[in-house]
């Protein structure tokens, strides 16, 4: 839960530096501020997997819920169903909206 909330509040620091595309923007400052703060390597990328991937999971959310190769397209770039469900909320969350 901590590392949702992480990726929560990280996600779209990279609105700020308005030079294109946020998310990797994103990433990049999550990437330095986590390093900073000394988080070993699987909560790292667990966080910016979820940075990373927030935006395509805005994108499929908008198509055919329902579609089984739309769901199994979600779950593969997620790779772990606990990382698919943080996508999911974070999709829902109103500050994620581009």
């Amino acid at each position: 839960m901590d590392l949702f909330l992480l990726a929560l509040l990280l996600h779209d620091t990279g609105k700020a530096r308005r030079t294109g595309e946020h998310a990797g923007q994103s990433v990049e400052l999550a990437d330095s501020f986590l390093a900073r703060l000394d988080f070993d390597a699987e909560e790292r990328e667990a966080i910016l997997k979820l940075i990373r991937l927030h935006l395509e999971m805005s994108v499929a959310m908008r198509r055919d819920i329902f579609d089984l190769e739309n769901v199994k397209a979600s779950q593969r770039r997620s790779a772990a169903p606990q990382l698919l469900k943080m996508l999911t909320l974070m999709t829902f969350c109103p500050t994620s909206r581009p």
